[in-house]
């Protein structure tokens, strides 16, 4: 219900199930998008109908999941990232590269810590994102709701420094999940966050 503007945002596997709208959709005001991030959205990341006023969508310099641009069949027919509907999205220029993919690095903890999981909501596999302070045995484990264990992954003896370990779930049902990070080197600290699975 009025003129927006969204900078350095991140739009990441959204799923719009309505044919005659997208993730992003404008019909009677105006929207200005820059420096942000598309990346999965299915199955339109931007679109806009004219209106009396013949008011646009300007989502120059974004990014848009893949170096090609977004895919729109008139304007961009050979872009591969995220797709772009109606005439009046102004979505040129683009750019090559994710601009928050460069953030920095969370900082090192005193002894460990789970930093992130993504992406949440995910599909069929998740990255999850910790740090440890000097080396140490790491552990993962996955709890459903009911605090039952259903997957427990040990990426081991890890030196000091940030860490990935994903998650793939293809066998497992929709729903909340917890996962769990502890160290043989310290059991009194458990950090937890929570992962939804929607398939």
């Amino acid at each position: 219900n009025g003129d927006v503007d969204m900078d350095s945002c991140v739009f990441t596997n959204n799923m719009c199930t309505n044919a005659n709208r997208a993730v992003i959709h404008s019909y009677r005001h105006e929207l200005r998008i820059r420096q942000s991030s598309f990346l999965g959205n299915s199955p339109v990341a931007v679109s806009s109908l004219y209106n009396d006023n013949q008011m646009l969508i300007e989502a120059d310099s974004n990014y848009w999941g893949h170096s090609s641009g977004p895919f729109h069949a008139e304007l961009n027919s050979f872009g591969q990232g995220d797709t772009i509907t109606g005439d009046s999205v102004d979505f040129s220029p683009w750019l090559d590269e994710d601009p928050l993919e460069a953030a920095e690095e969370p900082p090192i903890p005193e002894d460990y810590a789970l930093f992130r999981a993504f992406p949440n909501p995910f599909n069929s596999s998740v990255t999850l994102e910790y740090a440890v302070a000097h080396e140490q045995d790491i552990k993962i484990t996955i709890y459903d709701l009911l605090g039952r264990e259903v997957e427990s992954l040990s990426p081991g003896k890890l030196q000091a420094g940030v860490h990935q370990t994903i998650w793939t779930a293809e066998s497992f049902a929709s729903g909340i999940y917890l996962a769990r990070l502890t160290s043989e080197d310290n059991r009194h600290t458990r950090m937890t966050t929570k992962l939804l699975l929607v398939k």
